[in-house]
């Protein structure tokens, strides 16, 4: 009976598989599936643009984006779009597709952009910068975009349709089935969020993961069409030798002039600002930032206060809000720094009328301001950090009312926040999907969120948000059971037994496991943008990691036989290895042994650094600049350490090559004793 109902859930998720697979996500069209490979053999022609030939001609990367999402020129993306299927439909079925240039009465399969589509054009409609369709017109198969990121989401979704997978950065995570049959899916597709989707690393992190990682983004479809330049910045303004020469630039707090933030009403900033922006888009910008510079303390002076025309200023939040006279609640700080922003705009937008203006509506300056910004001006809200009295959904829609062009920057992971520890607080896939939504309904075209590079804990979150991020109606339950079939092959039941331990009932797909399953998820947090949290906040208890280590060693032995199975949980092994050095190092506080609470922190530490390029914690913070805020409990015991003052140095280096088998194996067991595993 059992072995009956399990085939028939089988059926059941691959009806559900073909349906969506059939189905256009976003547009709900249904039509038949196109064969271009069978048994091998190719079916089409594909017919590219003459301008993209020969294929093994190099491409132009565009590097003029903050956040490092990987671009090319219109040409280079379309050849590198090409090629990528050329070399995975290879891969999958052992088919060497023909590729020619399209030409009058060619028949095939057409992959290019709408402007250059040679056949009747009935079919097609607006895609917008990213969206794509693939389609058929008599004899002929159309993949077509409006622009060149179109052909490359088209292409990755083409793959992920035939069964390849991306899961965590590095070639250990992608998966690619065997199959001689390629089969297309007629489709139209158009991102949620079509203006960015982007995760990008807090802290930065070392070559190889950045290379990882933006593999994994090409493939997951994230980037973005416009590259917003939103970080905070200074303007070319010197805050010591202009401050010298001329203090009245700078905020007015408590009284006096000080060099912690620009007086935004005063005119000299503002052209120093626009002169700034000018400069960038001489020099070849598309977007320039005029965030502030972070922090607080905003200017006081009777220029920036005369923005509440006579209201009574109240400093709440560490902002100034006033109730005008007209009845307009206003924040000062967001009424001076945007009115700036927009005298810039209008000056940019006689001389360079396609360069974008971004800016944070975030931390002191999240209240939206009173009057509409210029249509070149992109706000980026955050999800934290929220000085305002309005709730997050009227706080977008005011701010939807007030620009053209809203984002919001998120924060999934943040080093000094959680630590690499395992436990989610409220990250979990439900509430992201539930937040993306919301997002998607309030206006926002973009979502960019802070992140570390830790796919230990973080990675399957960091997948399924790559997937509504594209989509935000995707059921995330299918998205997990994919990711524990396809990743993890007959250790898939352990596997979701381990994740179940961090991310609760809700990554329970596989009806596997008990009904008193423990769920630690009870955690939550209040957050300052300027604050380090304790590190003992999220750790695990040891009898929680005592059963992940059990799960994670049920799944190495289920798959020993399967090197591409073993290899991903061996990373997580990896993962969960450290986590043991790390409770060992909060066992040493019961202890009186300074040798050995040191002794505790360089041996995390060095195994940390040999994880460097496995992308399983972010090593980059813990070899760096929050090593101290990490072990902050034991500082008056680091302070003559050599390696505690001087990041990246002795036993704080990097290591570029994680343990191999036999070295995790020997760990692995001394793992066992100190957990009492038998």
């Amino acid at each position: 009976m059992k072995f009956f109902i399990t085939l028939l859930k089988n059926i059941f998720f691959l009806l559900i598989f073909v349906s969506i697979a059939c189905t256009s996500k976003h547009n709900g069209k249904i039509s038949s599936p196109i064969i271009l490979v069978k048994e091998s053999t190719p079916l089409y022609t594909i017919l590219v643009d003459p301008n993209i030939l020969p294929l093994d001609k190099g491409s132009n990367i565009i590097e003029n984006s903050e956040r490092g999402v990987i671009a090319y020129d219109s040409i280079g993306e379309q050849r590198e779009a090409i090629n990528t299927l050329l070399f995975y439909v290879n891969q999958i079925s052992g088919c060497n597709l023909k590729v020619e240039p399209f030409k009058k009465n060619s028949h095939g399969c057409y992959i290019g952009l709408t402007s250059n589509y040679p056949w009747n054009k009935k079919n097609i409609e607006h895609l917008g910068e990213e969206g794509f369709q693939i389609g058929k017109e008599g004899e002929n198969i159309f993949i077509v975009a409006d622009n060149s990121l179109g052909i490359r989401h088209a292409v990755n979704t083409i793959l992920m349709d035939q069964g390849c997978r991306w899961f965590f950065p590095g070639k250990e995570w992608e998966e690619i089935p065997k199959n001689q049959t390629i089969t297309l899916f007629p489709s139209k597709q158009i991102p949620s969020f079509d203006m960015g989707r982007i995760i990008w690393y807090g802290y930065g992190t070392y070559e190889k993961p950045v290379s990882d990682k933006l593999n994994w983004d090409y493939h997951n479809r994230m980037g973005t069409p416009v590259f917003i330049n939103i970080g905070h910045t200074n303007y070319d303004i010197d805050f010591v030798k202009d401050f010298k020469l001329h203090p009245e630039w700078f905020a007015l707090v408590d009284g006096q002039r000080t060099a912690t933030k620009l007086c935004y009403s005063h005119p000299e900033v503002i052209e120093r600002m626009t002169q700034y922006a000018l400069k960038m888009a001489k020099n070849g910008a598309s977007s320039v930032s005029l965030s502030p510079a972070d922090g607080r303390g905003f200017c006081e002076c009777d220029l920036c206060f005369g923005t509440a025309q006579g209201g009574e200023i109240k400093k709440e939040g560490g902002t100034f809000f006033a109730t005008r006279p007209d009845g307009v609640l206003v924040c000062t700080v967001s009424e001076t720094l945007f009115n700036a922003i927009n005298q810039v705009a209008n000056v940019m937008a006689e001389k360079y009328p396609e360069v974008l203006l971004g800016c944070y509506g975030y931390s002191s300056y999240s209240h939206p301001p009173s009057f509409k910004l210029h249509k070149n001006i992109f706000v980026q809200t955050t999800t934290h950090y929220r000085r305002t009295p309005l709730n997050l959904s009227e706080q977008l829609e005011l701010w939807g009312s007030r620009c053209n062009q809203v984002g919001i920057r998120g924060y999934w992971s943040v080093y000094q926040w959680d630590w690499d520890n395992p436990l989610l607080d409220i990250y979990l896939p439900e509430i992201i999907q539930k937040d993306l939504k919301f997002y998607h309904k309030h206006n926002a075209k973009a979502f960019v969120t802070e992140a570390s590079n830790n796919w230990g804990p973080r990675g399957l979150n960091y997948y399924i948000g790559s997937q509504l991020l594209w989509n935000v109606n995707v059921n995330i339950k299918e998205v997990i059971k994919d990711f524990y079939e396809k990743a993890f092959g007959p250790a898939a039941e352990s596997m979701e037994r381990y994740y179940s331990h961090w991310y609760g009932r809700g990554v329970m797909v596989l009806d596997t496991l008990p009904s008193n399953q423990n769920s630690l998820l009870d955690i939550k947090s209040d957050f300052d943008e300027f604050g380090a949290y304790d590190p003992k906040q999220f750790l695990a208890s040891k009898s929680a990691l005592r059963d992940a280590y059990k799960d994670l060693d049920e799944a190495s032995k289920l798959v020993a036989d399967i090197p591409k199975y073993q290899k991903r949980i061996d990373q997580l092994r990896m993962y969960i290895y450290y986590l043991r050095l790390r409770d060992e190092v909060w066992d040493t506080t019961s202890t009186n042994n300074v040798e050995a609470k040191i002794e505790a922190i360089k041996k995390e530490t060095t195994f940390g650094a040999k994880l460097t390029n496995t992308n399983m914690i972010h090593t980059k913070p813990l070899l760096g600049n929050a090593f101290m805020r990490l072990f902050k409990y034991y500082e008056p015991i680091l302070k003559d350490i050599p390696e505690s003052q001087q990041r990246e140095s002795g036993w704080r280096l990097p290591i570029e090559t994680p343990p191999d088998y036999a070295e995790l194996e020997q760990l692995w067991e001394e793992g066992k004793k100190y957990f009492g595993i038998e």
